[in-house]
């Protein structure tokens, strides 16, 4: 496995697990919310910052998931 392919790796298990532990926007994890449950979010969030997104465009990301994907 290549390094760049390595680092997506960490990265997407780094996302991954900060949404399933962390990021509950909506207290879903007071229901015994499913783990995989926000893991449709960790691909494009993972590109965000491989592209170098500022952290405005991530906030504006994680408010849109919010607001139409919840």
């Amino acid at each position: 496995m290549s390094k760049n392919n390595e680092e997506s790796l960490d990265l997407y298990e780094l996302i991954y697990d900060h949404l399933h532990e962390t990021w509950d926007p909506i207290g879903v994890k007071a229901f015994g919310e499913p783990a995989g449950e926000n893991s449709n979010y960790v691909d494009d969030i993972v590109l965000l910052i491989i592209r170098k997104a500022s952290l405005k465009d991530l906030a504006n990301h994680f408010q849109t998931l919010v607001e139409e994907k919840m």
